[in-house]
């Protein structure tokens, strides 16, 4: 859960079901071993809230972070589709866009989605506040997934603009 964004415990546990102690004790763990570290914190009520992330892997293990973030979206995906609620409504988004880019346009693709990654915070964070009020409807829950990777050369579907 960490692969994709900071998040406090608190968070982790509420959103996987576990509880906190639980939670808590993986954290620990996680830290002491070098896989995450503490990001920010805040206080709350009294106590200190700690947000962590994980730790930039070394070069040989990229690999196995990317490969283990897409199967995670890409197993969203799958459960989404066969669920019948991918496609649930009407205003639902999928697109992608093939691109040939330099250096620039490469840092300018990452600098638009670590935008877009801060508004979808924003969007987070307004809807929980939303959410939160007595008598709010229930949520829905939602994936907003976003990549951006060097293709390699040859024939493929990125040939095309989708």
């Amino acid at each position: 859960m960490l692969s994709n964004r900071v998040a406090s415990p608190k968070e982790l546990a509420r959103e996987s079901g576990e509880s906190l102690s639980s939670v808590s004790y993986h954290v620990k763990y996680l830290r002491e071993e070098g896989c995450i570290e503490i990001f920010d914190t805040e206080p709350r009520r009294g106590a200190i809230e700690h947000y962590y992330r994980v730790k930039a892997p070394p070069p040989h293990a990229r690999a196995e972070v990317s490969g283990a973030a897409v199967r995670n979206l890409l197993g969203e995906v799958v459960r989404a589709l066969n669920a019948d609620t991918f496609d649930a409504h009407r205003d639902r988004h999928l697109s992608w866009m093939p691109m040939e880019l330099d250096a620039e346009g490469w840092r300018e693709l990452i600098e638009c989605q670590a935008g877009w990654l801060e508004e979808l915070k924003r969007v987070k964070a307004d809807a929980a506040e939303r959410l939160a009020v007595e008598g709010a409807a229930p949520g829905k829950r939602a994936i907003a997934g976003m990549m951006g990777f060097e293709t390699p050369p040859g024939p493929g579907f990125a040939d095309t603009e989708r």
